[in-house]
């Protein structure tokens, strides 16, 4: 058996925890959050606040909001301006604030339903910091009812339902009532599939989100809804307007994607590459808890030695166990045979992406540093298959492991199939630069130690247009043996490179 024909390990937790700090982008925040509105005529739409924050989070001082409207015939007169609008003949109404200390919150007031003939109109925004650079132009769509409002929202059928991604839900049924309890008739109700924060999304015959009219008996359908996007739990969405009460009058319908086998999550831990031939000699690990994840990648620096990346992220909205997006870092340290945690830094970082289709398939896609648009590789990967007849007198023993605290920075990563274990050692060189030792194989000596021999790799460089498996040399460097005391602690004792030693490893709960 080759010894590297992929390389399984697993993600460190003192690794990705020290990856969480990084600050979010700089934001423009809307309140309400939803970009359209109801009104009915003679009522008053609902105030609009935003809030401009820096990179760290703080309030922008400074920073102007400007505002006009596509009509001015949506209110009945000037007076219903906000006391911070003007009327101008060639734009029509404008209203203007500054960003407050408190919070930096400024607020637009809306107008007041008026013309019949008007049905829709819209809300301009234009936000910019204290210089007047532009920060961005949110556009907010206004309705016009000209009936009395209903009084009531009710769920008919189609909450609970659950299926495999890619299913063809039924339909979603509420009833609208006026106030004296009749039905609504010919009343619009807006339906919106499961959407962020959600795990999952869902996908309208005819849109993401769209309006359907009641009935004679006041009762909306909503198109057919296809589980579009991600496994697990999320709402599908039915609302009215009630600007009696401030809010909008809703209706959830709880809706499950599920794989094909009916379960909530994909097993997705194992070591994964993506083949023989010319891919063969790297290989990524990734260990799993839940709907988490610590993937690393091992692989080759520019000269052809073991480098290693570990990997931080989370799934992208809506995309829970198919998209993951992350950060790629390449860690610096001290030598592993005179480790020294207090040298570890997390070292600059690449976006990733990897893009799960099944429990077997999955593409990555690596980008230029400070870039996540400019891709620097792209690879398809599946599992690589290790398992063996033999049967394995301890189960369980797959994850990430650790050395504990006072060893943060380095790893090993334990891949368990049937019978079968493929070990990496992802740690430092003598020069402190993250390199990587495999163990593609071993032996069960009692029931409660594992040992085989330690494997040294060199290929070519893989950060770059084509990587050349058949460049792959391997040395072997030594031995190791892991003396289990339960599924989850362990001895590791290992001789590498003339160097030996021994050290208490735990398996990593993150």
């Amino acid at each position: 058996m080759n010894p590297l024909r992929t390389l399984s390990a697993a993600a460190l937790a003192a690794l990705a925890m020290l990856a969480t700090g990084l600050c979010s982008a700089a934001g423009i925040y809307m309140t309400p959050s939803f970009p359209v509105q109801h009104a009915f005529a003679g009522s008053d739409f609902f105030s609009i606040s935003f809030k401009v924050t820096h990179e760290d989070g703080l309030p922008m001082e400074g920073a102007r909001v400007r505002a006009y409207w596509s009509s001015e015939d949506v209110f009945a007169s000037r007076s219903d301006f906000g006391s911070n609008c003007t009327f101008y003949p060639t734009t029509g109404p404008m209203c203007e604030a500054p960003a407050t200390s408190l919070l930096g919150f400024s607020t637009v007031r809306a107008g007041r339903a008026g013309k019949p003939s008007l049905k829709e109109y819209s809300l301009h925004v234009l936000i910019t910091d204290a210089a007047g650079v532009w920060l961005g132009e949110p556009v907010v769509y206004f309705y016009v009812d000209f009936r009395d409002p209903p009084k009531s929202l009710e769920l008919v059928s189609g909450s609970g339902q659950s299926a495999p991604l890619g299913t063809t839900l039924q339909p979603f049924v509420v009833r609208v009532r006026n106030a004296n309890g009749t039905p609504a008739v010919d009343f619009p109700v807006q339906f919106s599939g499961p959407s962020h924060p959600t795990p999952i999304g869902g996908q309208f015959q005819g849109g993401f989100g769209l309006t359907v009219r009641t009935d004679g008996s006041g009762i909306a359908r909503s198109p057919a809804m296809t589980l579009a996007n991600g496994i697990g739990s999320g709402n599908a969405m039915a609302w009215i307007p009630s600007p009696e009460e401030g809010v909008n009058k809703t209706v959830l319908f709880a809706v499950t994607s599920t794989t094909p086998d009916g379960r909530t999550k994909r097993a997705l831990e194992d070591m994964w590459w993506s083949g023989p031939g010319i891919e063969n000699g790297w290989g990524i690990s990734i260990a799993q808890r839940e709907d988490r994840l610590f993937p690393v990648i091992y692989a080759y620096d520019s000269t052809g030695l073991p480098t290693w990346r570990v990997i931080s992220g989370t799934w992208g909205s809506g995309r829970q166990y198919e998209g993951y997006r992350a950060q790629a870092f390449s860690p610096l340290g001290s030598p592993y045979y005179a480790y020294d945690t207090s040298r570890f830094t997390m070292g600059t970082s690449s976006a990733i992406d990897i893009d799960f289709d099944s429990e077997g398939s999955a593409r990555l896609k690596l980008y230029q540093p400070g870039s996540n648009t400019l891709q620097l590789l792209a690879k398809n990967l599946t599992r690589q298959d290790f398992s063996s007849p033999s049967k394995a007198p301890l189960q369980g023993v797959g994850g990430m492991w650790w050395g504990g605290e006072s060893q943060a920075g380095w790893g090993i990563a334990l891949m368990q199939q049937p019978g079968g274990i493929f070990a990496v050692w992802f740690t430092y060189g003598a020069d402190g630069k993250p390199t990587w030792f495999v163990m593609p194989a071993g032996s069960w000596t009692d029931a409660s130690t594992y040992e085989g021999r330690l494997y040294r790799t060199r290929s070519s460089p893989w950060f770059g247009p084509q990587y050349d498996g058949f460049q792959l040399l391997s040395f072997d460097i030594g031995t190791f043996r892991f003396r289990f005391t339960d599924a989850d602690h362990a001895t590791f004792e290992y001789s590498a490179d003339g160097h030996a030693g021994s050290m208490a490893l735990g398996k990593i709960a993150f």
